[in-house]
């Protein structure tokens, strides 16, 4: 660790008389440093020329001298991957999650680069809102679904026939259907006369048409599978429908109605 010392020390004064140039004075030195270190040291105990060999294994490169280059302010990606920028947050990629990015923006977008790398885009927006795209979390997230939780023996009989009973609930509940746990009663009564499956088909049906009372289910009952349903927009509807004749308008020109009921 300190050749340079011993250099200017000990083998200054001991060769220095033999020396007839720096060329043959850097040579001596090299091969006075190559025996010193080629022995084993009293203080550690080893050889510092096998030493060293096995701590440049370990040793990290020197930081470059050169200013990195540094674009827009720089921001911590916290554990939402998200950056603070403007009083406004803005995703990145969750690997990111607490590394340094930088932020800048150019026109009315938001550009965020890492490792001199674009991460992400996102439209400026204005303070306390949040832009979020969906890619950076691995995809688009489903909407929270809560289970029904029945809390009346009324409302578990009712859910007892099924999915198509529960998407009832929730479209009955979602539409505001005044008395509805009545109409839950009254409607999982009818299974005693029905029979659960066709019960289940009338529900099925009532929902096609956003029909949540009681007395719309036994409406639907009572028409039977044979009722008409629902046909596309300009189809026709699949239905036994009367046969009315029509008129031409030409039949209510004025010169076709009685004389004295024209006026002029």
């Amino acid at each position: 660790e300190n050749l340079v010392g011993y250099a200017k020390t000990d083998l200054v004064i001991a060769s220095c008389d033999d020396w007839t140039s720096l060329t043959q004075a850097n040579i001596s030195a090299r091969e006075w440093c190559v025996e010193i270190n080629g022995k084993t040291h009293s203080e550690i105990s080893a050889v510092p020329a096998d030493r060293l060999a096995e701590e440049v294994k370990v040793l990290r490169p020197l930081p470059s001298p050169r200013a990195a280059i540094r674009r827009g302010e720089s921001r911590k990606v916290d554990r939402l991957a998200t950056v603070r920028f403007g009083s406004a947050r803005y995703s990145v990629p969750t690997r990111l999650v607490g590394a340094q990015v930088g932020v800048s923006v150019a026109a009315d977008q938001v550009l965020i680069d890492h490792d001199e790398r674009r991460v992400a885009e996102h439209p400026l927006i204005a303070p306390g809102e949040v832009s979020i795209i969906d890619e950076h979390y691995g995809g688009a997230r489903g909407t929270p679904r809560r289970a029904v939780r029945p809390r009346t023996a009324t409302e578990k009989a009712f859910l007892a026939l099924g999915p198509v009973a529960e998407a009832f609930l929730r479209a009955a509940a979602a539409a505001g259907q005044s008395r509805l746990p009545a109409h839950l009663a009254e409607i999982a009564a009818l299974e005693t006369a029905h029979g659960r499956d066709v019960l289940v088909a009338a529900l099925e049906r009532a929902l096609t048409f956003r029909r949540f009372a009681a007395e719309d289910v036994r409406s639907v009952l009572a028409a039977g599978p044979d009722a008409p349903t629902t046909a596309a927009a300009g189809a026709p509807l699949d239905a036994d429908l009367p046969t009315v004749t029509g008129r031409s308008l030409d039949a209510y020109a004025l010169d076709r109605l009685g004389a004295g009921q024209v006026t002029k």
